[in-house]
């Protein structure tokens, strides 16, 4: 089993966040707790192939589904103490578009962007860890008391 400190997190969290397609995959390494992009496009003789790579081991990294990603905005504009940019981040998370929305509305108020990001950070921090608990390459304690931490 790895330990989180020897796990790149930022990557990990990276590929978690990202809506890769069939082009481009992300891979963990329980070997050495690195994440890699894997690019179909930059296949040469030299690259592995998925095959190559999930016969040495390693895992496939499935990122978030939207719709964690749209509980997470609801999530935060819920405690969002000021009404007119609750109800302007309310109004922008309704319908096709809301993640651009949101963005866009969040650029309106600076101090909560800020809010956003450290917020957004944390959740998907969060995941990783999760993920990587939920896969069995870390201790179930270890990953426990580092989910405490982030709460």
């Amino acid at each position: 089993m790895l330990s989180l400190s020897s796990i790149d997190l930022e990557m990990l969290q990276e590929a978690l966040e990202s809506q890769s397609d069939w082009d481009s995959r992300y891979w963990f390494d329980p070997r050495t707790g690195k994440t890699n992009l894997w690019l179909r496009d930059s296949l040469d003789e030299a690259e592995e192939s998925e095959e190559d790579l999930e016969a040495g081991g390693a895992i496939l990294v499935e990122p978030t589904r939207p719709h964690e990603a749209y509980r997470d905005m609801e999530s935060f504009i819920a405690d969002v103490q000021d009404e007119r940019a609750r109800d302007l981040l309310w109004r922008a998370i309704d319908g096709k578009g809301a993640f651009r929305r949101f963005r866009n509305t969040l650029a309106e108020f600076p101090e909560l962007e800020t809010r956003w990001f450290s917020f957004h950070h944390r959740a998907m921090r969060r995941r990783a860890i999760e993920w990587l608990a939920a896969s069995g390459l870390v201790e179930q304690d270890e990953a426990e008391n580092a989910l405490r931490l982030l709460a």
